[in-house]
């Protein structure tokens, strides 16, 4: 295709150099542009000349522009700016209309593909990313409609970047009108209107009917199965053959290699289900397909008798624990950690993963209530699911002295779970192995009896509250535990539209059973964790507190309820004292609460006792050693410490074990900044942000460019914040800090009036965080101080 702008290397396109052409498709040309006020390089997309009179087409691709603009996410090509560019004499327009973007250096899919198929492994690492761009974009209702291998770019670091959104759509707005433009477009009735790539088109889409974000999940299919294969999904000698393999034809599903995991197979098979009410409907289970990969694989081949070991215990005796194989542990070290893996599921259905999700949380629980062992969070433990690594090795990975690990299968009301214990040393000792089969209504009172088992079994001795715990029968109505399971299971995934789906879920159980104490506490979870990412605090902190004092009411033994009260008190409410006893009562009642710890840390660096606080976070890492918000609150209690050469050792040993870890860039410029060393904090959080550009991360860098003296960067990254902040929630302390350190105090006041009035989370670290250094001989200060209600050192 030839160029219409005819640009060549030198010349220029407004204040941009153009250094060379990328390529060219139906809505545009794109362009290599060196920005030489910001000195850097853009991609800059022009407007075909043939389409400048044309409305319609102009309307469009301003829709791409202000799609992009609502868009921040680190898989998604950044746009930069929607100009009217003048163009160089000779280039055969005077005027563009252009869209400036991100330059995303690196090989497209397409190319990376053409070389072959792409190793499993890495694969699947690019499909969770591409799931997570489109995730994204789904949560605002944006359906890109033409994803494809071209349309994706791998950086040279191992980022995925989902490009061109020129044929995207906003579902249900005024542009809503897919169905009439592919009827015209098949009907080659209006030149240049190309809505998707035939090889990728959904039924629908082929068809010409209307298309959602499942017309998205389907390409998503093609792509994942493309990279597998190094062939297409759908394919024929011409594009009506083509269409025709859509809408009635099989993949090649024999193409997949050998090796492709069960779990893989059923995921592709439900992307590329061509009837939409039947597949996949949320990108976002996708990413829970992904990120906790439900693969069907033997789990572990060191345990191939569990299935034959459960069938006998059925067989032997019905209703109760029968199998047990007992290794005396007395000459044996005591055991004092543990951990339980992801139960596998032997379950018939395969959309039921939540379940023994649900179960491996419950038992986790119950083994919790012993306080002589440490217990690792789930959010560790999960990182196990489906995972090929030798029992030792994991151990050593937690930390611990021993595993439990087991299967769960449940068929109509009838649930059997089989659990073994397992030594970890330089080899695995079973120490213990018991199945159970019982109703689906008693089956919390399994996880209690697991527990005790467990318990005798390493000579543990049991406090008198702790039996009484234990011994207490916990019957539940098994259509609100499964709705409170999935709702669980929906708002852990921790985007945005999975926590509202799992609060649904969560309302359909209370809605039959209002007195379901825990399903109260998952909804004070749930509604708090929507803040400060997604939702203003004034908007879900209120409903967050109603459903944890809801949850205390009916039971006051519910740690994770007092864990969410205490955070309400502690970030929205300003209750300081409050806070600290809800705490402490959460930790008491579990004393492996990896989240009331880390809640701890946090709240005792904010009221400055930094030698306390590294303990309590310290203590969290243990109980969630792969968890790396943790972390980040340890490495920021490191700097909000002043203890900054403790946080660059810490942040460096962080990032040698999780290279992309942001959070770990973040604090290691930020130590840096506050050291003086900006040639060093610079690069460290330019990196933070590529890996994570968000509130946070910008205002950081932005702090660090204006001690740096470079102001006018410092600007133009508080506008960006100041542009976020009128479209959603964004925390005003954090534009405040910027501010200040651009010398404008007034400004500065202004956004913290506003972080009061808002009662933003961010106002509790004014004391302890160093770039409030310069406010604090502002006697405003201490009214700031004062009114947030601070305790008395």
């Amino acid at each position: 295709m030839k160029p219409e702008v005819s640009l060549e290397p030198g010349g220029r396109l407004g204040g941009y150099e153009v250094l060379g052409r990328l390529g060219a498709g139906g809505m545009g040309e794109v362009y290599r542009a060196r920005d030489p006020r910001l000195d850097r390089e853009v991609a800059i997309k022009i407007l075909p000349r043939r389409f400048m009179e044309d409305a319609e087409y102009l309307a469009r691709f301003e829709r791409e522009a202000r799609m992009l603009a609502a868009l921040n996410h680190p898989h998604i090509a950044t746009i930069h700016g929607l100009e009217d560019i003048e163009a160089s004499p000779g280039s055969g327009q005077s005027t563009v209309r252009a869209i400036v973007l991100e330059l995303v250096e690196g090989e497209t899919l397409a190319e990376r593909i053409a070389s072959g198929r792409v190793p499993i492994g890495e694969a699947l690492a690019i499909a969770r990313q591409i799931a997570e761009a489109l995730d994204a974009a789904h949560v605002k209702g944006i359906v890109h409609r033409d994803l494809k291998p071209a349309n994706v770019k791998l950086t040279p670091g191992g980022v995925v970047k989902v490009l061109d959104f020129g044929l995207a759509k906003i579902t249900g707005g005024p542009d809503d009108r897919d169905a009439s433009e592919q009827a015209t477009m098949l009907a080659g009735t209006k030149a240049g209107v190309i809505l998707g790539t035939t090889a990728y088109m959904s039924p629908e889409q082929a068809r010409g009917q209307p298309v959602d974000k499942r017309t998205d999940i389907w390409a998503f299919g093609c792509v994942l199965f493309e990279l597998l294969t190094a062939s297409a999904a759908f394919h024929g000698g011409t594009m009506t053959d083509t269409l025709a393999a859509i809408v009635d034809r099989e993949p090649a599903w024999d193409r997949l290699p050998a090796a492709t995991p069960a779990g893989v197979r059923r995921l592709l098979q439900r992307c590329l289900e061509k009837d939409a009410s039947r597949r996949l409907r949320d990108i976002g289970d996708v990413r829970a397909e992904l990120e906790e990969p439900r693969l069907g694989a033997a789990r572990r081949t060191v345990w191939p008798w569990v299935a034959a070991a459960a069938a006998l215990a059925a067989a032997l005796v019905f209703g109760r624990g029968v199998f047990n194989r007992s290794t005396e542990a007395t000459a044996l070290p005591p055991i004092r950690s543990v951990a339980v893996l992801p139960l596998a599921d032997l379950s018939a259905r395969s959309d039921e993963s939540y379940f023994s999700s649900g179960m491996t949380d419950e038992l986790i629980g119950a083994l919790a209530k012993i306080r002589a062992w440490r217990v690792i969070s789930r959010t560790s433990v999960m990182q196990y699911k489906d995972t090929s690594k030798a029992l030792p090795v994991i151990a050593r990975e937690l930390g611990v002295d021993a595993l439990v690990e087991g299967t769960v299968q449940r068929a109509n009301d009838r649930v059997r779970i089989t659990v073994r214990l397992v030594r970890a040393g330089r080899e695995e000792e079973n120490l213990w192995t018991q199945s159970y089969d019982r109703d689906v209504r008693d089956v919390l009172d399994v996880q209690a009896d697991v527990a005790r088992s467990i318990a005798s079994q390493v000579k543990l001795t049991l406090t008198p509250v702790e039996q009484e715990r234990l011994a207490a029968r916990h019957p539940v109505d098994p259509n609100v535990f499964n709705l409170y399971l999935k709702g669980r299971a929906s708002a852990d995934q921790g985007t945005e539209d999975a926590i509202v789906k799992g609060i649904a879920y969560l309302e359909q159980a209370l809605q039959t059973d209002r007195k379901y104490a825990p399903a109260h506490a998952a909804m004070a979870l749930a509604y708090g964790s929507l803040t400060p990412s997604y939702r203003a605090p004034k908007d879900v902190m209120p409903k967050s507190r109603e459903h944890a004092v809801r949850a205390i009411e009916l039971d006051d033994t519910l740690s994770e309820a007092h864990t969410a009260l205490a955070r309400v008190m502690f970030f929205y409410d300003w209750d300081w004292a409050g806070a600290e006893n809800e705490i402490r009562h959460a930790i008491e009642l579990n004393t492996s609460s990896a989240d009331a710890h880390d809640l701890y840390g946090n709240y005792l660096s904010s009221v400055e006792q930094p030698a306390k606080a590294i303990a309590e976070l310290k203590l969290a890492r243990e109980l969630n050693p792969l968890a790396l918000t943790t972390y980040s609150d340890l490495l920021a209690t490191y700097v909000g410490a002043r203890q900054y050469d403790s946080a660059i050792e810490e942040s460096r040993r962080a990032l040698a074990a999780y290279p992309n870890f942001a959070f770990a860039y973040a604090w290691l410029g930020m130590a840096y900044a506050m050291k003086g060393q900006f040639a060093e904090a610079l690069p460290a959080l330019t990196r933070a942000r590529e890996l994570d550009d968000n509130v946070t991360t910008t205002h950081f860098l932005a702090i660090a460019q204006a001690a740096a003296g470079n102001k006018a960067e410092a600007t133009r990254l508080v506008k960006l914040l100041e542009i976020a902040a009128a479209n959603r929630y964004t925390c005003a302390y954090e534009v405040a800090t910027v501010h200040l350190h651009l010398g404008d105090r007034e400004t500065a006041m202004q956004w913290l009036r506003r972080g009061m009035e808002e009662q933003c989370d961010c106002m509790v670290w004014l004391k302890s965080e160093p770039w409030m250094d310069p406010l604090r001989v502002d006697p405003r200060y201490a009214d700031l101080v004062k009114r947030v209600g601070f305790p008395n050192p």
